[in-house]
């Protein structure tokens, strides 16, 4: 398996990123002559010339499943019982959990109670985006949790480098330069839940798409898993890796509370820890998240290398 082009691919986040597969220990499974499992056929007979088949791994069965939900694979084999085909069929069995349904409990914590105030908050989302495309970008909630599909408002766009070490997942995944897109509490809508209770919120899931303004073309989706999220009013980080036809195309960070008041300015969620104030102001940012300021009197809001924290006034895209 060591020049396996499937696994080669995967480890490029070419192809079913985050997908799992178990160990092979059976045999090739194609090209066995018909009839047959004791013989591979190496060459194709075509009219429009000869195929050379070397005995090949063509049939598998890989696992994805939704964020903390456990799969044990209990069998992984090829049935060499069948012979009408030249392939062999492949067969993987598991041992999958389920999420549970959520019971109402009778329950003297009042932050379990159901409140008509809770509404779950982003006060700050940041979209990296591999994409060549000069639309601004919008960002789309859907759960079984809401009601409708909440969509953001229209991002400001910086052409920035990617910052490596906030990423979850490796640099060969050929995000060294992408596309950067900022959403403020001013320009997310605030998630109001059709049950809500914490515990109810807490089993279940947000799936988030990164689409086009004005056309709604996908150019990047995950998974926010609720869980852990949502205990507390405290807002909690988070990371989704952004996929698209199961090839890794981005990165969502942010923060996400669920609480009755509305989050503090986003501003005020970083500390600003000032470098340089002369000439144009240059600072070094927290490492979380950088938030870009308004356009100003002087100028359009500067661009920023995300791998230093330092803004400057070069490569501005919008």
């Amino acid at each position: 398996m060591k020049y396996d082009q499937l696994k080669a691919q995967q480890n490029q986040g070419n192809v079913f990123y985050d997908f799992q597969e178990g160990d092979i220990k059976f045999p090739p499974s194609y090209r066995y002559k018909r009839g047959s499992r004791d013989d591979y056929v190496y060459i194709k007979y075509k009219t429009t010339g000869n195929v050379h088949n070397v005995p090949s791994y063509c049939d598998r069965v890989l696992l994805h499943s939704l964020p903390q939900l456990k799969q044990t694979q209990t069998g992984y084999f090829s049935n060499l019982q069948y012979k009408a085909s030249d392939h062999a069929p492949v067969i993987a069995t598991y041992q999958v959990s389920t999420r549970l349904q959520y019971v109402s409990s009778k329950s003297t914590d009042t932050e379990n109670e159901n409140d008509d105030s809770l509404k779950i908050r982003f006060p700050i989302l940041q979209a990296k985006i591999k994409t060549n495309s000069p639309d601004r970008f919008c960002v789309k909630f859907f759960s079984y949790l809401l009601e409708g599909t909440p969509t953001s408002k229209p991002a400001p766009r910086v052409l920035a480098e990617y910052d490596d070490e906030l990423s979850h997942f490796p640099v060969q995944y050929g995000l060294s330069k992408c596309d950067v897109s900022y959403w403020g509490a001013a320009d997310i809508p605030e998630l109001e839940p059709i049950l809500p209770n914490r515990d109810y919120i807490s089993n279940d899931y947000i799936f988030i798409q990164v689409v086009s303004h004005g056309s709604e073309e996908c150019y990047g989706q995950g998974i926010l898993t609720m869980q852990d999220k949502v205990k507390t009013d405290t807002l909690q980080p988070f990371s989704v890796v952004l996929r698209l036809h199961d090839e890794v195309c981005g990165e969502l960070r942010g923060k996400v509370c669920l609480s009755r008041n509305p989050v503090l300015e986003n501003r005020s969620l970083f500390t600003d820890q000032l470098i340089n104030l002369t000439g144009l102001a240059t600072c070094r940012l927290a490492p979380e998240v950088w938030l870009p300021p308004e356009r100003g009197p002087q100028g359009p809001r500067p661009a920023v290398d995300l791998s230093t924290g330092l803004m400057s006034t070069q490569m501005i895209m919008f």
